[in-house]
């Protein structure tokens, strides 16, 4: 039972960190688009130059990606159930420390009960809830159909400028 609710518990993490990770790229793509764009309307970069803050953005998107994947990963699911489960105290690290060790006790077993109860009554589902992943993919949806409209705007200065920022000088020469 245990072993079913803390897989339970670490697949939601996973999620949790993927939406999180979605909601960060869309959020610097969308900043970025915004800052590029001004910064093409008011300074009218070369191709080059252009090139150039496009790797630039997407490297700066890669590395903040890659940073929060490593730190969301590090953390294990016993570790992250014991932070927002108060009533584990320290329990359940105990009880995955025994049983990694294959100690067998009394005590042990009395421990197994008392974590398998507080389980019950902590689902995995309230711990991690819908709406704590649901806020990053909500927010990640926002700032991708935010750049959607300014690439696909009428031929108006920010979106021609847009334009020329993501997709070159070729699909931004008729505007």
């Amino acid at each position: 039972m245990l072993d079913s609710y803390i897989q339970s518990v670490a697949n939601r993490l996973r999620l949790l960190t993927w939406a999180r990770v979605a909601g960060i790229v869309a959020v610097s793509i969308a900043v970025l688009t915004v800052l590029g764009a001004w910064y093409v309307r008011r300074e009218v970069p070369t191709a080059d130059q252009l090139l150039i803050l496009r790797v630039l953005g997407s490297l700066a998107i890669a590395a903040g990606t890659l940073l929060l994947v490593r730190l969301s990963m590090g953390t294990s699911a016993i570790v992250e159930l014991e932070k927002r489960v108060p009533d584990f105290a320290g329990r359940l690290e105990t009880w995955a420390d025994a049983r990694q060790r294959q100690l067998k006790s009394g005590v042990l077993s009395l421990l197994d009960l008392e974590v398998t109860r507080i389980a019950e009554h902590h689902p995995s589902g309230k711990v991690i809830g819908r709406l704590e992943w649901l806020w990053p993919l909500l927010l990640s949806a926002v700032a991708i159909l935010g750049v959607l409209a300014l690439l696909s705007g009428q031929a108006g200065s920010w979106s021609a400028a847009a334009k020329r920022l993501w997709l070159g000088d070729l699909f931004s020469a008729g505007e």
